[in-house]
């Protein structure tokens, strides 16, 4: 890392789980690729009901009378521009490269964000949506003294990336890995 952004990735990811009652046996079958055909999703259910060797019968959850409403907290995330991204990540590598001598590496200095809905539906009639958008800095700090070497890490995960708090990253990791030594 020291101190220049040696990757910048954005990826997205969905995963799709399926579950199927047949005949009372339960299965699902999880996948990624959004575009697979339903003939091809109900034949591995099938396959995987197949192979169910208890007798225990399964049945559809037609849902609860209620559910709590849950607040949606509002994020920032998308609202803040990359530079102010690599910035947080900067302000938290310098923190902790200026806070004690005996720190000789930081293996990885990130900032990590993600979005994730789950949604439940079923042919009862149950359609649940949920949610929920957070990010962070995580950084790996390395402590040597007296020919011992310790590590420690700093986490610091929030809903807001106003909230993110790049001194508490750098000081929690520098220290942990400080505070092992010599222990």
């Amino acid at each position: 890392f020291n101190g220049e952004v040696e990757k910048n990735f954005i990826g997205e990811v969905s995963k799709y789980t399926v579950k199927a009652i047949l005949n009372g046996k339960k299965a699902m079958f999880s996948f990624e690729n959004e575009n697979l055909d339903v003939d091809f999703i109900v034949s591995k259910l099938t396959q995987n009901i197949q192979s169910v060797t208890t007798d225990e019968v399964s049945s559809i959850f037609a849902g609860s009378e209620k559910y709590p409403t849950l607040a949606k907290v509002e994020s920032d995330f998308k609202n803040v521009s990359a530079s102010e991204k690599i910035e947080l990540i900067k302000k938290v590598y310098n923190k902790a490269k200026s806070y004690d001598s005996r720190l000789v590496n930081f293996p990885y200095c990130e900032y990590m964000e993600a979005s994730n809905k789950r949604e439940v539906l079923n042919s009862k009639g149950l359609h649940l949506v949920k949610e929920i958008e957070y990010g962070g800095a995580i950084l790996s700090a390395v402590a040597r003294e007296n020919g011992e070497t310790q590590d420690g890490m700093g986490i610091n995960i929030k809903l807001k990336f106003s909230e993110i708090n790049a001194d508490e990253v750098a000081e929690k990791a520098c220290k942990e890995a400080i505070s092992m030594l010599g222990a």
